[in-house]
């Protein structure tokens, strides 16, 4: 049921009394713009889920929503309401209930949540002041109360999904151990800073969001982070990695977005050096991968080959770490099978994407296939002798699309195609070329800048010779 759109104006259908008399087999009811007047739930004996989308209803308006005994999932979603009708607490068989957009809403009664014992997922998302607002104090009624529904909540026997938005110092107060969960999209913000998490794309996966807080607060979520597929973090200090300090236990197999920026302390963001190889870590689902601002990040990886198979990434983007030498050791490169796009930005420090295991030193002739890249993107890289790999290195882009090189004045990586479409990556000796290592048709000049896309007829790639090998 759906109010009509006149005039640039939502007209909301009104709905009251008796009119679903005799739908006595309907499963399934949405409402869109409606208005609610006394309406007779009753008549729905079968429904199974019920949404109200930006409807409009007093507390006595769907008093009669305590009759659904079928009802499995409830969704209130953009209501002006300042509390949830009591009834809504006695829907013994709810296993799904949904509170998005219900900005109103500042409160549910003490003791409400947990008459809900079949309550299997909990989702409240731009509502709830009393957890995420942060502008209380500690022993106010708000904060009591925050602490009190946590606990609560924290103790349905059947909850295996939930979203919500929590203010650190709830977290800090209530010592709460998460129990498992199958689903999650919990963010954790700083009262100090007024931040609106609310991403409703995230609303059916396993995240975790922390925002300005401190890696002392990350124990309540120990028994979740094994689980976890989407892990933001920003702001957030005290850890100089994600393994061990965030995760002591190492095991994040789920892991498929990692997202940090402005970690103050991070100096290594997987250290696996001294992890045990029984463990079997190797971020074999890791897809997505962003780091930025970091202003002590020295590397991303470091530990044996065998920890890291990455054959899942596919897009890294990395900007302002100033003091990072090198993205990737050369020796979990082979594992990169699935590499799209490679996005690096303001960089100071770098001086090889590729590198040996650690360092930039020596190393013997290898080729090296990057199966699918198609985006390559290095811009304001100003280390003197940067190298998109060490010398005598021989990379291979068979689909790669797009170049940009841009702000990279002492870069001495050459890229050149063959007759087969396949892009070639090389680093040259001093003295073989000059510093700027591509080359422009339009101009038969070497440029510091350029950009390079498939098919463009402004400028091409020299062509590969098998000579140079």
């Amino acid at each position: 049921m759906e109010g009509d759109h006149l005039a640039e104006k939502y007209i909301k259908i009104k709905v009251c009394g008796s009119c679903f008399q005799g739908m006595n087999a309907l499963k399934v009811l949405r409402m869109f713009h409606c208005e609610l007047f006394q309406v007779s739930f009753q008549f729905l004996t079968n429904l199974q889920t019920l949404e109200l989308n930006d409807c409009k209803f007093s507390m006595n308006g769907i008093s009669s929503i305590k009759n659904l005994s079928s009802l499995e999932i409830l969704r209130i979603i953009d209501a002006d309401v300042s509390e949830l009708p009591d009834e809504i607490f006695e829907l013994k068989n709810l296993k799904v209930l949904q509170l998005m957009i219900v900005s109103s809403l500042r409160s549910i009664s003490p003791q409400a949540i947990s008459r809900l014992s079949n309550l299997e997922e909990f989702c409240a998302l731009e509502c709830l002041d009393f957890l995420r607002n942060g502008s209380f104090e500690e022993q106010d009624e708000s904060f009591e109360q925050g602490k009190a529904f946590l606990t609560e909540l924290n103790k349905l026997p059947r909850l295996k999904g939930l979203t919500l938005e929590i203010d650190e110092k709830l977290i800090a107060a209530t010592g709460l151990i998460f129990h498992a969960l199958s689903t999650f999209n919990i963010s954790v913000i700083s009262k100090d800073f007024d931040v609106d998490f609310a991403d409703f794309t995230f609303v059916h996966t396993i995240t975790l969001k922390f925002d300005h807080v401190n890696v002392r607060l990350f124990s309540p979520f120990i028994n979740l982070l094994p689980s976890v597929e989407n892990l933001h973090l920003l702001f957030c200090d005290g850890f100089r990695n994600i393994i061990p300090d965030v995760h002591k236990g190492g095991d994040m197999k789920d892991l498929r977005e990692l997202y940090l920026n402005s970690c103050p302390d991070v100096e290594c963001v997987f250290d696996l050096a001294h992890v045990e190889d029984s463990l079997g870590i190797t971020l074999s689902n890791l897809t997505d991968l962003f780091l930025e601002d970091l202003d002590k990040l020295k590397c991303i990886w470091n530990g044996p080959s065998q920890h890291f198979r990455l054959q899942s990434l596919r897009k890294v983007e990395i900007m302002y770490c100033p003091n990072l030498e090198y993205v990737f050791p050369v020796h979990i490169g082979s594992s990169l099978l699935h590499l799209e796009e490679l996005y690096i930005y303001d960089c100071a420090a770098l001086k090889h994407v590729f590198a040996a295991y650690g360092s930039g030193g020596n190393a013997d002739m290898i080729t090296c296939l990057l199966p699918k890249l198609k985006g390559l993107h290095l811009k304001y890289c100003p280390q003197e002798n940067f190298n998109f790999c060490l010398r005598r290195y021989h990379f291979i882009f068979p689909v790669l699309d797009r170049i940009t090189v841009i702000g990279c004045p002492h870069m001495t990586t050459s890229f050149s195609i063959d007759t087969n479409g396949a892009v070639h990556a090389k680093a040259r000796a001093e003295g073989e070329m000059s510093t700027q290592a591509i080359t422009s048709t339009s101009s038969n000049d070497f440029v510091d800048d350029f950009e390079w896309e498939r098919g463009d007829t402004e400028s091409t790639l020299p062509l590969y010779m098998e000579a140079d090998d």
